[in-house]
């Protein structure tokens, strides 16, 4: 039994360590789709901050600070580093951080935190803690469905939700981390309703649900939903909380979760004076008498149910049964939650693949669809619908350009999205000016996207004010232009018969396979334009 355990655990390793060595592969350091942009460098910072630059901002380049997507700030009056993202995660690639800067010292490299092989560290940390969290969630489904029952839901969790994105493509953001910290509840939480709280148990307990806040505030939501789902499951009433509950164990609890949250009260104090604050400034949930539920689970721009179809099956399994207390539980807090996030004042949450807030929530909310799939005599009309909804999410995943920005309802470039190519890039509503060239796909973020594997590029162009010298450029480049095409905008939408030009540029095979192809507009020496879409298909 403890081999198969252990089995399970070395094939989700290698499945995942793979996915994300491939997916990192050739390495993009500094730009749009690095591991340490924008969000995810707001994350990270408290270690380098804390072990390279004792938190004083001016030791770091100016060069750096605008080579992270504006995930933090350095306040130029005091020097301090300035994130609005909790600690949780940085505490939890701290392992990870310390080996590879000591990698770094030993070889010679860079001591900055940002540079080279620092970027393996939230590749390391997500490989690390999505597969022991899928790993835990396996241990505590095979307690009560078949085997075979628990490798399809965890692989429908990963490959049919936005986990599959947060875990291989967004490693620095802390959806991974907190599905980690969710699926070790569970299954601590359910040795305690199985067996009683002991002290091993409830030390567990207190220091994930530490960090569980640690990562990020709003889990703490997640606490009391899987307590009572749990309670209810194992028909556990008050009076069998009351004997497993004592003054000292309620105290050593909480003394673990504040060891926990200590370092966050530690860094609020360093930047604004008090152990607690918000730092989201005047972002909030400023829609929550007009909250955007049908856009949040539906809309184009990042649905729930749209990105991810098999959290809908999670929803109706939840349904099916919905008289039982566990599954009310379930429901209640399901529709809490959306309320909450889509009252949030950007429901979509800026650049979000899916409704990305409900990937840790999935370890409790497919519970029941593995309950209901291991009673199923006749499963091939489940396991259609399933396999269906993870090449769906996974095809969106491939062809997500990081970003959906065509408004809430756009169906049309949400389907070219979904069935035209991969790596699916497209840029809208610019003006390039006089004099300029509007850098498409290598634009200020630094989008570029590898030859390897794609044999054409598939151009959509809409344009307005365009002159006869204007033209849409085409380079393959690594170091030094390795091919270049070009064609007349003018010309090609007269061709067309449109205000939209479609072209194709054939990818050379003979070209190193880590070469980048850089497409945009040259404007010298016309009016301005205003570009109204740019779009790029890799196929």
């Amino acid at each position: 039994m403890k081999k198969n355990k252990l089995g399970a655990l070395a094939i989700i390793m290698v499945v995942i360590g793979l996915l994300i060595y491939s997916k990192r592969k050739p390495r993009e350091y500094f730009h749009f789709k690095g591991e340490l942009w924008a969000d995810q460098a707001g994350y990270y910072m408290y270690l380098p901050g804390a072990f390279i630059y004792d938190f004083d901002g001016s030791e770091m380049p100016d060069t750096l600070l605008k080579s992270i997507g504006h995930g933090f700030h350095v306040d130029t009056t005091s020097g301090k580093m300035i994130t609005k993202y909790a600690v949780g995660v940085a505490m939890l690639q701290a392992p990870f951080f310390g080996l590879v800067h000591l990698h770094t010292k030993i070889t010679g490299g860079r001591i900055d935190g940002f540079s080279g092989n620092y970027h393996n560290v939230p590749n390391c940390a997500a490989w690390f803690y999505a597969s022991i969290g899928l790993w835990l969630f396996y241990l505590f489904l095979i307690e009560r469905v078949q085997r075979k029952i628990a490798w399809v839901i965890i692989s429908v969790i990963f490959f049919g939700t936005s986990t599959y994105y947060y875990g291989v493509d967004n490693t620095g953001m802390s959806h991974i981390y907190s599905f980690f910290l969710f699926s070790a509840f569970i299954y601590v939480f359910n040795r305690v309703c199985r067996n009683g709280l002991n002290w091993i148990n409830l030390v567990a307990v207190g220091a994930i649900c530490g960090l569980i806040v640690a990562v990020r505030p709003i889990n703490l939501l997640f606490i009391p939903m899987a307590v009572f789902y749990l309670l209810f499951l194992y028909k556990r009433d008050w009076h069998w909380a009351k004997r497993q509950l004592s003054i000292s164990k309620v105290m050593v609890g909480i003394t673990m979760a504040v060891l926990m949250l200590a370092p966050q009260f530690l860094y609020w104090k360093y930047t604004s004076g008090s152990a607690i604050h918000y730092s989201y400034g005047n972002e909030g949930f400023s829609n929550w008498k007009s909250p955007m539920l049908i856009e949040f689970w539906f809309a184009p721009l990042a649905g729930l149910f749209l990105y991810s179809p098999a959290y809908l099956l999670a929803i109706v399994a939840i349904f099916r049964k919905i008289k039982q207390r566990e599954n009310q539980v379930l429901i209640i807090g399901f529709l809490g939650f959306c309320y909450l996030m889509a009252s949030w004042h950007v429901y979509f949450f800026g650049c979000s693949f899916g409704s990305r807030n409900l990937v840790e929530f999935s370890v409790l909310f497919f519970i029941p669809l593995a309950l209901w799939l291991n009673e199923l005599k006749r499963v091939k009309l489940m396991r259609g619908l399933l396999i269906t909804s993870m090449m769906f999410t996974l095809s969106l995943a491939h062809s997500f350009g990081g970003c959906y920005t065509f408004g809430v309802w756009n169906w049309k470039e949400f389907v070219g999205m979904a069935t035209r190519g991969v790596h699916y890039q497209s840029i809208s509503n610019k003006e390039v000016l006089p004099n300029q060239m509007f850098l498409g796909v290598n634009s200020d973020a630094h989008r570029f996207f590898t030859i390897s594997n794609y044999h054409a590029a598939d151009v959509c162009l809409k344009v307005e004010g365009y002159g006869p010298k204007t033209e849409l450029a085409f380079e393959v480049y690594k170091d030094s232009v390795l091919a270049f095409a070009s064609f007349n905008v003018a010309k090609e939408m007269e061709r067309d018969g449109g205000n939209e030009a479609n072209y194709t540029f054939l990818l050379p095979k003979d070209y190193p396979k880590d070469a980048s192809i850089k497409a945009y507009l040259f404007n010298v020496g016309q009016d301005t334009l205003k570009l109204e879409k740019l779009s790029i298909w890799l196929r």
